[in-house]
């Protein structure tokens, strides 16, 4: 009897865990719940797979290329495209999913610029050994050149902007400006493709105000971690600045 109590009194707490769950848990329930056409789920692979100074090719190389076919990232596109890549949680995994995707373009012959768009938290010259003593803060505000901060990686034809070392209180405020604006603008005559790392939304507006100057958005959420309310919310948010959801990727 005991043995038999237990076995139900499991199955009743795994369906209320469930019940009271509102986390985004399958890429069928993303999709519904965020009324978006495409969502991708990435593979589960060692950490040491996602060491890009070690891995010549991608782990995620094959979803890349399907997922930016499926959106149709290049189609009938004239000039350089830009596209933020955005979460609304830490830890999410849109700094994975923008080097990743960026390697694997350039690796594909496509002139690829990577923006570290975390002004808060940077993360991705670390990923690629590189200092970031000249970048995106100090164009801001010490009135560096575009061309100045802009570095070569050991990937050919990707090149990446840092976030910088000067310190900024409130980078929506100076991303939010005809500087910024112009930096994109000059940098869209040179590559292909133009992708920016960003922040979460729970850590302030950056993410949102930089998609409004590339009107194309790359949403990344964590599967089982990410709430619906949040996800949904911003991506409502995103609508309002006319920046479109190219689609979702699931990790």
């Amino acid at each position: 009897i005991a043995a038999v109590a237990g076995i139900f009194l499991g199955i009743f707490f795994a369906f209320l865990y469930d019940y009271l769950d509102h986390n985004l848990k399958t890429p069928e329930e993303t999709k519904k719940v965020l009324n978006q056409g495409i969502v991708m789920k990435f593979p589960k692979v060692k950490r040491s797979q996602l060491n890009i100074l070690e891995t010549r090719k991608s782990p995620f190389t094959e979803h890349i290329y399907n997922f930016l076919t499926q959106v149709d990232s290049f189609g009938n596109a004239k000039g350089g495209q830009a596209i933020s890549v955005v979460s609304t949680s830490g830890k999410a995994g849109n700094s994975t999913v923008a080097i990743h995707a960026a390697c694997t373009l350039a690796r594909g012959n496509k002139r690829v610029l990577l923006v570290d768009g975390n002004l808060r938290e940077p993360v991705l010259h670390e990923a690629f050994n590189m200092p970031n003593d000249k970048g995106l803060s100090d164009y801001l505000l010490d009135g560096m050149k575009a061309q100045d901060i802009v570095n070569k990686t050991f990937v050919s034809n990707l090149d990446m902007i840092t976030a910088g070392s000067a310190l900024i209180e409130s980078p929506q405020k100076y991303l939010q400006s005809e500087k910024f604006e112009k930096l994109l603008e000059e940098m869209l005559k040179f590559y292909d493709i133009i992708f920016f790392d960003t922040p979460p939304f729970s850590s302030g507006n950056d993410g949102l105000v930089i998609s409004f100057y590339t009107q194309k958005v790359i949403l990344v959420i964590r599967q089982g971690r990410t709430p619906q309310k949040a996800a949904k919310e911003f991506v409502d948010m995103l609508g309002n600045e006319n920046a479109a959801v190219l689609g979702v990727v699931v990790i």
